[in-house]
């Protein structure tokens, strides 16, 4: 039995190689079917890129042509787009196409030139160059890109008290500037957009020349219906009143009026010949910043409530002592005087561009002499044409005795192989990136100690390293990328996933660990050697 066993599965064997020789035979016999189909006629002549192809062995000429390639299509509702620019982006490579009469165009999916992942931006302008959207896409996915139908957005804005509707305008977003548009006398206003409003609603911002008068959220549907929305805004007034000493009234003392959360001004005031100004604003908290000449700048925060009556901030104001004077002095990297620099001082959490803002010159010593309180915070910005910029922030100077030197710059050049993007940070933030193809070459860097995040082409390779910018010689390393740790999962089709990780800053997840799921829901992200990556869903 055991024989007759072993003699029935040697024929079984024998049957399956000569089954695999025949498939073999018969798919050799196809290919060179195929090859002699596209060969010229022997009595055709041909060029030398021919006949190198015509002497390919002919499964290679089917390999290649199975390189990836797709037509994708553009269009509004079921209308193609013919003629509108497409640009696809990805970390490193971008392109540009034209969609042709029945909106498509052919996308080439060589993966050495979309090496660094399936993730791309896409956006698609009109012949005239009109921006009509901006995508993320899957370049490994069928692309179809939809352009939404333009909408009109209306309806009107009623302030209590009154104002000048006429020289009003309304800026709509949704997840992205999606039109402007200005109000009549009546305060009505039209805006045609061409975003969706995938949240169902519209951030609706209203300015008065400058000013900015209100925000609001407004539905979509409200704005599309036949009646329009209506946005009421209730202002509250708030009285200033600003005192010297011996309860002197101060007339045009400047104020800056932010909000709390925002160092951006929303209005700005001067004070009449008593001393007194008027503010109109809605409920919420904000920040006031006086300033005058020879006087301690002031920041007064502030509430307005729903229901309050007419507010009044009484603000004194402390004169400047003799000895309330703020000296400094700017420096090279080699501690020499810079003469001609700007430096500008201003409190620190106050409202950007007040007058509490102080602009004085160093002199042929690099020196500068400005009337100050010591006890304010306040930050520094020095500019000069061959200096460039220096910048502090959140300053005390208790001794009144200030000096600012601006760093001295160096080149690292990081030899890494193939291509790569890179991002080189500075205490956890992003102060360069870009992609390079060999060598990363970084010139004009403040001396100092950095470190390099580096993910190769098809985001399989990573590299991390610390570098050292020390002087005017030029730091010359080497960096070897290993393989890079993946997370993978499943999460519903078309989600956007991005990576919580423990070590890298947000532009480099951004960047790299953020992509969208595709058709079956798997996603990929790199995620460098860290432990305890968190996956989310946006």
């Amino acid at each position: 039995m055991k024989q007759r066993s072993a003699v029935t599965t040697l024929a079984a064997i024998g049957c399956l190689a000569l089954c695999v020789a025949v498939w073999v035979d018969a798919r050799r016999a196809s290919s060179r079917s195929f090859a002699r189909e596209q060969a010229p006629a022997a009595d055709e002549p041909i060029g030398e890129a021919a006949r190198q192809e015509a002497a390919k062995d002919p499964e290679q000429n089917v390999a290649d042509a199975r390189q990836p390639a797709a037509r994708a299509r553009v269009r509004r509702g079921s209308t193609p787009l013919a003629r509108h620019v497409v640009r696809l982006s990805t970390l490193g490579t971008h392109a540009t196409f034209e969609t042709d009469a029945q909106g498509t165009f052919e996308l080439d999916l060589d993966p050495t030139r979309w090496a660094f992942g399936p993730l791309a931006t896409a956006t698609v302008r009109d012949p005239q160059g009109q921006l009509l959207l901006e995508s993320l896409v899957r370049l490994d996915d069928p692309i179809e890109l939809v352009v939404p139908t333009p909408v009109e957005l209306h309806g009107r804005l009623r302030c209590s008290p009154d104002v000048d509707y006429g020289a009003c305008r309304v800026r709509a977003f949704s997840n992205v500037y999606c039109g402007s548009g200005r109000l009549n006398a009546d305060g009505v206003f039209r805006l045609v957009v061409t975003e969706p409003a995938p949240s169902g609603e519209f951030l609706l911002s209203f300015f008065h020349g400058d000013e900015a008068l209100a925000a609001s959220r407004v539905k979509r549907d409200a704005l599309t219906s036949e009646a329009g929305a209506t946005i009421d805004v209730q202002w509250k007034t708030v009285a200033v009143h600003t005192r010297g000493e011996h309860e002197r009234t101060l007339a045009g003392v400047e104020l800056r009026v932010a909000r709390s959360t925002d160092q951006a001004p929303l209005l700005a005031r001067t004070t009449d010949a008593h001393g007194s100004a008027s503010l109109s604003l809605v409920a919420g908290e904000y920040v006031l910043t006086v300033g005058a000449s020879g006087y301690a700048p002031a920041l007064v925060p502030f509430e307005v409530e729903t229901d309050a009556e007419p507010q009044f901030l009484i603000v004194p104001l402390r004169p400047l002592a003799a000895d309330d004077v703020l000296r400094g002095r700017v420096l090279s990297p080699i501690e020499e005087p810079i003469a001609g620099a700007t430096v500008r001082i201003q409190p620190t959490f106050g409202a950007l561009g007040s007058a509490a803002t102080i602009v004085e010159r160093s002199d042929s010593d690099g020196r500068f002499d400005v009337p100050w309180d010591a006890r304010t915070l306040f930050d520094v910005v020095v500019e000069h044409p061959e200096h460039g910029t220096l910048e502090r922030a959140a300053m005390t100077c208790g001794d009144r005795r200030l000096q600012l030197r601006y760093k001295g710059t160096g080149t690292v050049r990081v030899e890494v192989g193939g291509p790569v993007q890179y991002f080189l940070l500075e205490e956890e933030r992003v102060v360069r990136s870009g992609w390079a193809h060999g060598t990363i070459e970084l010139d004009g860097l403040a001396l100092g100690a950095y470190r390099l995040l580096v993910l190769g082409a098809g985001r399989e390779r990573y590299g991390e390293q610390q570098v050292a910018v020390s002087g005017l010689t030029p730091t010359t390393t080497s960096m070897e990328l290993t393989s890079c740790r993946m997370a993978s999962g499943t999460r519903s089709a078309g989600s956007l996933v991005r990576a919580v990780h423990p070590t890298w800053p947000t532009a480099v997840v951004e960047a790299w660990a953020r992509t969208i799921c595709a058709a079956d829901g798997s996603y990929e992200l790199p995620v460098g050697e860290a432990e305890g990556v968190e996956i989310v869903l946006e």
